[in-house]
């Protein structure tokens, strides 16, 4: 019997760290090559359109993510989906309310469609029990 399994938790969690981070690269250098108007070994623009999904939140995310979104070029990024909490009852107001004030210049803004999830985990709550509505919120995104 072995006393040393080849596959321990800590291998496979520094596996799934880097494939993550390796993804992450890939994922940014896609994104700054199409805002450059061209694929890499390529030389031309992306002929198909880049689904989209932002994921607003509470705190200073909504902003960030408002402000990247608003740079995409809807015609690589579409369609876009925002994902928001069931409680979330600001986020989505403060898209649309961005949007307006900024005209035209800001049509990307407006999703093509919202999902709403149940959040992780609510503001105070414990985190002994945010493990049980983390899972509950994953279940609900998955499924």
């Amino acid at each position: 019997m072995w006393s040393h399994s080849p596959l321990s938790p800590a291998a496979i969690a520094a596996a799934a760290a880097v494939l993550l981070a390796l993804r992450v690269l890939f994922v940014l250098d896609s994104v700054r090559s199409s805002r450059l108007g061209r694929r890499r070994g390529r030389g031309r623009a992306r002929s198909r359109p880049v689904r989209t999904l932002a994921v607003l939140g509470s705190g200073g995310h909504t902003s960030e993510m408002i402000r990247l979104v608003s740079e995409l070029d809807p015609g690589i990024y579409a369609p876009l989906t925002y994902v928001v909490a069931e409680t979330d009852a600001t986020s989505l107001e403060r898209v649309k309310a961005v949007a307006e004030s900024r005209g035209g210049r800001a049509a990307r803004l407006t999703p093509d469609a919202v999902c709403r999830i149940p959040r992780s985990r609510e503001v105070g709550q414990s985190y002994a029990t945010s493990v049980f509505t983390t899972l509950r919120s994953f279940l609900y995104a998955a499924w």
